[in-house]
């Protein structure tokens, strides 16, 4: 766990649509777990979109985004991640 004012380094080389990088510099990594073939649980959703209202909030957050979205070439994640269950 790393606070919300410090640099976790969760991104590594990466982009934001507005074409800033250095990620690592203005986001929050937020973790999910499962395994690569599994789905996320309800309680999984509701525990993220909870989460991700209060940060929204906090620091007027523009993107959620997935590290595949961030580093194609690079990242793959989050496997089996449904998009629309996702309060973006």
């Amino acid at each position: 766990m790393v606070t919300d004012q410090n640099i976790a380094w969760h991104a590594g080389v990466s982009k934001v649509p507005d074409g800033r990088t250095n990620v690592n510099d203005f986001s929050i990594g937020i973790e999910m777990i499962n395994t690569k073939d599994g789905k996320y649980t309800d309680d999984q959703y509701a525990a993220l979109n909870s989460l991700i209202v209060t940060l929204k909030k906090k620091y007027k957050i523009k993107y959620i985004l997935g590290h595949n979205e961030i580093a194609p070439d690079r990242k793959t994640d989050p496997w089996g991640i449904e998009w629309n269950k996702v309060n973006r």
